[in-house]
């Protein structure tokens, strides 16, 4: 989440926020409009919200996705439950990954006891210092393989061209930067920018140890964005800088059109050229 963009924003919207953070489900899902109700806000500060980009309403209900929300919270998947609204937050956001919930490993029923008995609560005895040492490892583990899939849900969300792009040139990002990138891609709506701000940015890379400047991709990116630039205009333009070059090298002759190439000489100067060549002879 950008600070400054956050701060600039009324005390009444960023309350707002606060108060829609604290009352989301375990996808990033609030009800908007009931906290809203709740909490006494107006309109205006869920509307600026949205125009900053901290929201993303998904219906007419003000069912909305808090778009800052997976870089500040990290649940077990064994801990996770599902969103009732998980279906329409994949209608309308396709790209945003979506961490599937999984039974715990800890709960179930017990063999050959009540087989009425009902989970939520570990069913084994009382641990030993190994058996307790042996559950933390596990968990740790648990939680370094969900890191791992959602790091590679955040690359897989991105379009196959702009992933072997990167696994060509062997350029590492971190979570949060595949999360801009695709964000970008989102904007942008075309992967073959991307694609091409990355080849922008590391042809002006004077850093012998960087493979491509992360901050400067994110500038040519938000030029993009701004300037609503499309992959043809693009190209167009390309085009014409690189006709633009190759006529400033030409001679001066080979600008000239066909049909002053093939227009007749001055009688008088034929004339007095094949006098000089008689007079050579002689």
């Amino acid at each position: 989440m950008s600070q400054a963009k956050f701060i600039k924003m009324p005390l009444s919207a960023q309350g707002l926020y606060a108060q829609l953070m604290a009352n989301t489900d375990d996808d990033g899902i609030v009800q908007a409009f009931s906290v809203m109700r709740m909490v006494g806000a107006s309109d205006d500060d869920y509307k600026l919200l949205v125009a900053k980009g901290f929201v993303r309403p998904l219906n007419d209900d003000l069912v909305s996705y808090m778009c800052d929300w997976s870089k500040s919270n990290t649940l077990r998947r064994d801990r996770k439950e599902d969103s009732e609204y998980q279906s329409l937050l994949h209608e309308i956001l396709p790209d945003e990954p979506i961490r599937k919930a999984k039974p715990r490993a800890d709960t179930g029923k017990k063999k050959g006891g009540n087989k009425n008995m009902s989970n939520g609560r570990p069913l084994d005895g009382p641990w030993t210092a190994e058996e307790k040492m042996k559950r933390i490892e596990e968990n740790r583990m648990e939680c370094n393989r969900d890191e791992d899939e959602e790091e590679h849900n955040q690359s897989s969300s991105s379009s196959k061209i702009i992933n072997n792009f990167i696994a060509t040139h062997q350029i590492s990002f971190n979570k949060y930067q595949l999360q801009q990138i695709n964000e970008f891609k989102q904007q942008l709506n075309d992967e073959r920018l991307v694609v091409r701000a990355m080849k922008e940015a590391m042809s002006k890379n004077n850093d012998p140890k960087v493979e491509l400047p992360f901050s400067y991709l994110v500038k040519i990116l938000s030029r993009y964005v701004q300037e609503h630039v499309t992959y043809e205009s693009l190209q167009a333009k390309i085009t014409n800088t690189f006709r633009k070059s190759s006529n400033e090298q030409m001679p001066e002759w080979s600008k000239k059109s066909q049909e002053e190439l093939c227009k007749k000489a001055d009688p008088e100067v034929i004339h007095k050229v094949r006098e000089r060549i008689a007079n050579r002879g002689k």
